[in-house]
């Protein structure tokens, strides 16, 4: 819990940074210290081991057979994004969805946020638990957060077609996504 508060507050002297000047870089620097964070984060969160332990089952498939792994619940795409990752590992698998939200936050604030709130949106993502910390326990429903603030883009945009799109696809990885 010290490294994330570590962590959380660099990100936010960052933002704050970033909407005290006319600077694009200390946004980016305060992005860019949550991906290091969620990246090397190591057993955080209740259900780090249970999704360390699913993708040791699936990487020991050399063909992916879906109907193993129904009963347990688990959605098509993590299931896939696993296996896809099988042989890299599954920490190079933490770091690429680390990376992929790191950069959809980033593009969420930079379009949606003015500047001189650049801080608040930083500061409600990293220090109110349920943003950050359960997520980065909670990785399928991450996953499909994220791929929800993309479709938010087809929405405001009258897009609707693909707005339902990356809304199914996220729920590839978590069915609650169709609510959405």
């Amino acid at each position: 819990m010290v490294g994330s508060l570590i962590f959380n507050s660099i990100s936010f002297l960052f933002a704050l940074l970033a909407s005290k000047t006319k600077s694009k870089k200390w946004l980016v620097f305060s992005v860019l210290t949550i991906f290091v964070f969620i990246a090397i984060r190591y057993d955080y969160g209740n259900d780090y081991s249970s999704y360390s332990d699913l993708f040791d089952v699936v990487s020991g498939y050399t063909r992916l057979n879906l109907e193993n792994f129904l009963f347990k619940g688990n959605e098509f795409g993590w299931i896939y994004l696993n296996f896809f990752f099988k042989n890299t590992g599954f920490y190079i698998m933490q770091i690429f969805l680390a990376a992929f939200s790191t950069y959809v936050l980033y593009r969420f604030i930079k379009k949606y946020v003015p500047r001189k709130y650049y801080w608040l949106a930083v500061f409600l993502f990293i220090f109110q638990p349920y943003n950050m910390l359960v997520m980065i326990s909670a990785q399928r429903q991450f996953v499909a957060i994220t791929l929800f603030l993309i479709a938010v883009d087809f929405l405001i945009k009258k897009q609707r077609i693909y707005y339902i799109v990356f809304v199914l696809f996220a729920s590839l990885f978590h069915s609650s996504s169709l609510l959405l």
